[in-house]
């Protein structure tokens, strides 16, 4: 007769171990139960997954028997003399978070078998265990190694490193509401372990791994991600960071690894998207476009975590992170944000209004000296935000801010080697700055757009808007509808 019993001590769960346990090799396969010998057989469950837990070592304690779950959790220890013995559980997974899995006490009878049923600790006891006095709904725990990734390509463990998680929040002030930039910071161990407690699990959160000076000289494009964590308490995600030696040579660190990333842009309804632009931290450029088929393709990249920008017409900006491998192509499926624009209909010109009157954008855009769209091109575009008639503009950068609140814009001719130099903005020829707590998409409203001039490098700049000091990293004068370039009258043509 075959007996059952439920382990269910959470003994383990609180112990932090400092690697992974030794497994012991298991005995021949025995084809069935032999005289005054046991099976024991059972059913390991991912209490945090909601699913059978594959690939768990289970053993008896202090014994050679040992077996391994299949796709269904299930195990199968047969020949085990009968007994009492202490029952436990390993997996990989669980031996990244540090949290022991649990074990328990069998008594394997001669001649019959005993079914087992295990679970690991639940999400709130995991997440308790990692982290002392965790207890709020929009507190999580994000954890996992930081590795360096040589010239070679090769890992290994980065001790030191600092990993900042970063994020905002709009707390009350009054009658009003402030942004406040949020961070908590954790250093790896010497095995490149890293725990950041108390991260929202209701926003995204931007990771960075900053590597010891002792390190070499790391890759400053490397070592970041976008986490959110949807509603969950605990999240994996490993960083990696491409090192060079201290003594290599200049330009080393511009240099790309032959790392390819693999993109399939869909919809929320499974459509591929076409056009998608991948959009990379001081790249003037695109890496990489999305076909018809929604396929896009990003070659000559450098290895390491990386973090980029998804731009589609029609839709919301989407951050997109990969973990990039020497020589090596890394594939992912990426669904766009949700639609954030009108199919317009067709638009037919029926008159032209009078030329340009006193803002002289007309009389600039003949001289060919910047770059400039009409309200036209604006209206074309179809831009939810003002940054996206940026991205496709020669010399100028559009990347997501160090804070997470929106897009920064820099330009890569203005003799500033600052990936964060701004640039400068003119709104209705009144020259504007940015709050700390702004972006240009929070002052500027794309449909009121009427013409647009972007000028990469001082040298570029008119008189008219040239401010003492303020020019180094380019300059954008944005006209609206008050000042604006004239417009052609159109009408709308029924369908």
């Amino acid at each position: 007769m075959r007996r059952s019993v439920r382990i269910t001590s959470l003994a383990a769960v609180t112990s932090l171990i400092a690697a992974p346990a030794a497994f012991a090799q298991s005995p021949p396969a025995a084809a069935a139960t032999t005289v005054g010998k046991g099976v024991v057989v059972g059913t390991v469950y991912d209490s945090i997954g909601a699913r059978p837990l594959a690939g768990a070592e289970v053993r008896l304690d202090g014994t050679e028997y040992t077996a391994t779950t299949n796709a269904q959790g299930a195990f199968r220890i047969a020949g085990v003399p009968a007994g009492d013995y202490v029952i436990a559980v390993d997996h990989p997974e669980f031996d990244s978070l540090g949290v022991g899995l649990p074990y328990g006490h069998v008594r394997v009878p001669a001649g019959d078998s005993i079914g087992v049923t295990l679970a690991t600790p639940s999400i709130g006891a995991v997440a308790r265990g990692l982290c002392a006095g965790l207890g709020t709904d929009t507190a999580g725990v994000v954890l996992g190694a930081v590795r360096r990734v040589g010239v070679a390509g090769s890992d290994a463990p980065l001790a030191g490193a600092r990993v900042a998680a970063g994020w905002v929040e709009w707390v009350p002030a009054g009658s009003e509401l402030r942004r406040v930039e949020r961070t908590i910071v954790a250093t790896s161990d010497a095995s490149g372990f890293y725990r950041l407690c108390g991260t929202p699990n209701d926003v995204a959160v931007r990771l960075t791994a900053t590597a010891p000076a002792r390190a070499g000289v790391a890759d400053v494009r490397t070592g970041s991600a976008s986490v959110d964590l949807h509603g969950g308490v605990v999240t994996i995600r490993d960083l990696l960071v491409r090192i060079f030696a201290a003594d290599s040579v200049a330009g080393t660190a511009a240099r790309a690894d032959g790392a390819t990333l693999a993109l399939r842009v869909l919809d929320d309804a499974g459509l591929p998207v076409a056009g998608a632009q991948l959009r990379a931290a001081g790249r003037d450029a695109p890496v990489g476009v999305s076909d018809h088929g929604g396929e896009l393709r990003a070659g000559d990249l450098p290895a390491g975590s990386q973090s980029f920008q998804l731009l589609a017409l029609g839709y919301a900006p989407t951050n997109v992170s990969a973990e990039l491998r020497t020589a090596r192509t890394t594939t992912s499926i990426v669904h766009v944000g949700p639609r954030v624009a009108t199919q317009l209909s067709e638009v037919r010109v029926v008159a032209r209004g009078s030329v340009w009157d006193r803002s002289g954008f007309e009389e600039r855009r003949r001289t060919g000296q910047g770059h400039y769209l009409t309200a036209d091109d604006v209206r074309r575009r179809q831009p939810t935000m003002f940054t996206q008639l940026v991205v496709t503009q020669l010399g100028f950068t559009v990347a997501p801010t160090r804070l997470g609140n929106g897009y920064s814009v820099s330009s890569s001719r203005g003799g500033s080697t600052s990936q964060t130099c701004p640039v400068q903005y003119f709104v209705d020829g009144v020259p504007v700055a940015t709050a700390a707590t702004q972006t240009i998409d929070d002052v500027v409203n794309p449909m009121s757009i009427r013409g647009v001039e972007f000028y990469p490098g001082i040298g570029t700049v008119p008189a008219r808007f040239t401010l003492a000091g303020r020019n180094a990293c380019g300059t954008i004068v944005i006209w609206t509808g008050a000042n604006g370039a004239s417009s052609a009258a159109t009408k709308a043509t029924p369908h």
